[in-house]
């Protein structure tokens, strides 16, 4: 039917509860709004859920979509072992856009898993959890070039366009991992220069992602760059407009939350 929602968020173990525990409290304005994405999200009403994550398999040479029934998320690997997620698997879709890359050139494998990573499972608790039923589709991106993960979206947004179901996708990802590392120089650190690109790229002209300098990414040690070039795909020819929730890093990482008012 079309595209319904879209969002980055943060995904970060440490902001959900039962792992942060005391240091959510310095997380508050990341959690502010996930509640009101989270509301956002309800209200849209999606069928689908589309989550591109950084945490699945990263390949080199060909994006990865998990395939199953269906699929179990946990924090285990943080220390908490009572949570878990399910969610159905959304098939005929995914399939879809499989042979959509085919035809278009953009390699992409199957992966027959039911386990997702942290960086789709986070999201899921925070935003799905008075959601009626849904079907989820857990993306990961690559090492290929940028201009192969808008291609990539753009094909996923072909099958989005066509299909009957309200779909909702999901950017998930932190931005830079060295905010709090100041040059010998006393420069400005590169994480927050990186962040700050990323920003006034989404407030003012999402295109700008695809300038941002390639050796700035890396030096900023982020982990959200690649899932926002699948986004600007997915949103391409769409008219949209992001509104930057809020931004913080209290430990050195930064989360930016963002919610795209779709027309």
């Amino acid at each position: 039917m079309s595209l319904v929602f879209s969002a980055v968020i943060p995904h970060a173990p440490i902001i959900v509860p039962s792992v942060g525990k005391d240091n959510v409290q310095k997380v508050q304005r990341t959690t502010e709004s996930l509640k009101e994405i989270e509301y956002a999200l309800y209200a849209s009403k999606p069928d689908v859920l589309l989550i591109i994550s950084p945490h699945g398999i990263v390949a080199d040479d060909h994006f990865t979509i998990a395939f199953a029934d269906r699929y179990l998320g946990t924090l285990n690997e943080f220390g908490d072992l009572t949570t878990r997620i399910e969610r159905p698997a959304e098939k005929e879709m995914t399939s879809r856009i499989v042979e959509r890359c085919k035809d278009t050139g953009i390699p992409v494998h199957l992966v027959s898993t039911q386990t997702i990573d942290y960086g789709t499972t986070v999201p899921l608790l925070f935003l799905t959890k008075n959601l009626p039923t849904h079907t989820l589709i857990p993306i990961s991106y690559s090492l290929l070039p940028r201009d192969r993960h808008i291609a990539f979206g753009k094909s996923i947004r072909h099958e989005v366009l066509v299909s009957t179901k309200r779909v909702a996708v999901i950017a998930s990802g932190d931005l830079a991992h060295s905010t709090d590392t100041t040059p010998a120089d006393g420069e400005k650190p590169p994480g927050r220069k990186f962040d700050e690109a990323v920003r006034d790229a989404l407030e003012n002209d999402p295109k700008r992602l695809t300038t941002i300098d390639k050796e700035l990414t890396e030096q900023a040690k982020q982990c959200v760059f690649r899932s926002l070039l699948i986004l600007l795909g997915i949103l391409d020819t769409q008219r949209y407009r992001f509104r930057v929730l809020s931004y913080e890093s209290p430990f050195g990482v930064g989360y930016l939350s963002a919610l795209a008012n779709l027309d």
